[in-house]
């Protein structure tokens, strides 16, 4: 079961204080809780170290070739699949 949208109510944040804590937009964020979009497995891993939950409990996950680059950053939107990085980040 999806715990995500819960743990946000229950500690009162917003989707926009969670994609500023991973590096992407909100817009990402809403897709994840909504169902549209499963979340590439770098950004439940991100989420879950965020808020304390195992990445299967964030939402559906992919598993791309992407990735992160070597240097840590997130690979482009691109190779995520349409991660919506957040270009503020």
């Amino acid at each position: 079961m999806y715990k995500l949208a819960g743990w946000l109510r229950a500690n009162k944040k917003s989707q926009r204080w969670l994609a500023d804590q991973v590096g992407v937009t909100q817009a990402m964020i809403s897709y994840i809780l909504s169902g549209d979009r499963a979340a590439p497995f770098w950004l439940a891993n991100d989420i879950a170290q965020v808020t304390g939950l195992k990445p299967v409990e964030v939402g559906r996950i992919f598993i791309s070739k992407g990735g992160r680059k070597d240097d840590g950053e997130k690979a482009d939107a691109g190779a995520q699949g349409g991660g919506f990085r957040n270009p503020n980040s």
